[in-house]
């Protein structure tokens, strides 16, 4: 089973589009001022006015007729089945959505924002303090440990970058109902739901345009589904947890944010999705390249990565291309190697491993043969099984999104 969205589950929205095809039980329902169940912190702030949710609410309609339109466009733009691998279609049904709300948007000289996941459009009118009160967010969590200790661990930073973190955010409004993967908190624990935030409701968007907080109740948000490359995956693809890992001592606890993102020594910032904070695994001569003296090796808990026609894996990179060797199994005494990844998409075909069948939770990669970078050795932001299936229900994982690794990934 690859793991793409069924047909028609597109929808316009101003941050943010996915849909649940698999989840149980139905999403909680949020109006646009609804602060959810058991919300961090009660927070006050300006409410949304009339002509905003107007505007927003122009923008979904002028976003439905324009995805009405690709759908009755004759064949080869048609809506198609995304099901057998035909994600063409579905990008021209973004595309005409993407249109149709920048029109509305720029007609009332608002701004527009074009993230790099399936989200459609945002506005962003005026900044994070007038439409989410991120000033008061901060000093209320100031006063709640327990509830900053509960967000910084959802959305995988320290409690000390907890401010910086909101306030390098920017605000906007969803134009459209939209699900997504909210928390509610028990103490200083975070426990994901899934979600469907109404027109209007206030987010807060990282630099991507993936968002990240909902303002009212200040709960940390995560997608439910990406474009990744040539595909579009649920954000339940990518790798939840790190089994081992042996880091060259020369790679430095964190580098400065550098053109191609953070490198660190942190195992767990190859969980989750891509974010421009990599893990550096360090330079293995070519000698030593098949003895894998760095790896990380890593399980996916909530799927199963399978063998399917094409490449089956998917190792998101910083900065420059290094080659990654590659293994796989479903047990950690029987990984057997695939290859290396050979170009920047640092996908893989695992054919070569796989039995028939065999439904495999343990990825280990290690760094190949070096190429001059600034930052040697492979760096990994992410990794995802593109054949996907569910984790067996006996694990207690089937259907339910696993956790996301740092950064909100």
């Amino acid at each position: 089973m690859r793991r793409r969205p069924a047909g028609g589950w597109m929808i316009a929205v101003g941050l943010f589009a996915a849909s649940c095809t698999e989840a149980s039980p139905p999403p909680t329902e949020l109006g646009h001022t609804d602060n959810g169940p058991v919300p961090f912190l009660a927070v006050e702030i300006p409410e949304t006015s009339p002509s905003i949710l107007q505007l927003t609410r122009a923008a979904a309609v002028a976003a439905d007729q324009a995805e009405e339109a690709v759908a009755q466009a004759p064949a080869g733009n048609a809506t198609g089945n995304p099901g057998a691998g035909h994600d063409e279609p579905i990008r021209a049904v973004q595309r005409a959505r993407l249109k149709a709300a920048t029109e509305v948007f720029t007609a009332a000289q608002m701004a527009t924002i074009r993230p790099r996941s399936v989200m459609g459009v945002g506005l962003l009118p005026g900044d994070a303090n007038e439409v989410c009160g991120v000033a008061a967010m901060i000093g209320r969590f100031g006063e709640d440990p327990a509830a900053a200790r509960a967000f910084s661990a959802a959305e995988g930073i320290g409690v000390i970058e907890l401010g910086d973190f909101l306030r390098s955010l920017r605000a906007g409004y969803l134009i459209d109902n939209v699900t997504v993967l909210d928390h509610r908190r028990s103490g200083d624990q975070a426990e994901r739901f899934e979600t469907v935030l109404a027109t209007g409701t206030p987010v807060l968007v990282d630099a991507d345009g993936l968002p990240r907080v909902q303002c009212r109740s200040a709960s940390p948000l995560l997608p439910f589904r990406v474009e990744l490359g040539e595909e579009i995956v649920e954000t339940a693809v990518f790798a939840d947890r790190v089994v081992s890992a042996s880091i060259s001592p020369d790679i430095p606890p964190s580098t400065e944010n550098l053109v191609d993102g953070v490198f660190t020594n942190q195992p767990d910032r190859a969980l989750g999705l891509p974010d421009r904070v990599g893990l550096s695994l360090g330079d293995a001569t070519v000698d030593q390249a098949d003895q894998c003296p760095f790896s990380v090796t890593l399980e996916f808990t909530d799927n199963r990565l399978v063998d399917q026609p094409g490449n089956d894996l998917q190792i998101i990179e910083l900065g420059r291309f290094e080659p990654t060797l590659v293994f796989v199994g479903s047990d950690l005494a029987n990984l057997r190697s695939v290859g290396q990844t050979v170009d920047e998409q640092g996908t893989i075909d695992i054919a070569a491993a796989a039995e028939p069948g065999e439904e495999m939770a343990f990825v280990r990669l290690c760094d190949g043969p070096e190429l001059a970078s600034e930052v040697p050795g492979s760096d990994i932001d992410a990794v995802a099984a593109l054949s996907s299936v569910p984790a067996p229900a006996e694990d207690g994982n089937s259907n339910a999104p696993g956790p996301q690794g740092g950064g909100g990934r």
